[in-house]
């Protein structure tokens, strides 16, 4: 499990045309959580594919009583960027709507 929450730390690729520089983008994406949760679930996928077969993985997972998941909160999360800006909802009247 510790693997497992490790390997979230380094977060996705997540490639975007950028719509000012007409450039292809690399950014991370990365998971965060708000507050602690008081139960967590983790639904672990033990299935692999062979030869296009697909085969259950016999794997025991430890996982501890009492997980420490500090880290993950966003307060903790590191600066990286710049933080984009949060575009406003376009109003409509009762005329565009019609």
């Amino acid at each position: 499990m510790d693997d497992c929450l490790s390997s979230l730390k380094l977060g996705n690729p997540v490639v975007v045309n950028c719509p000012k520089c007409q450039a292809e983008k690399v950014f991370l994406s990365r998971d965060y959580f708000k507050t602690t949760p008081k139960y967590l679930l983790a639904i672990p996928n033990r299935f692999v594919l062979e030869k296009w077969v697909p085969k259950k993985l016999n794997a025991l997972i430890q996982v501890n009583d009492h997980l420490n998941i500090s880290e993950f909160l966003i307060h903790n999360a590191p600066a990286v960027g710049q933080k984009l800006e949060v575009a406003q909802p376009s109003k409509y009247s009762a005329e565009n709507v019609n």
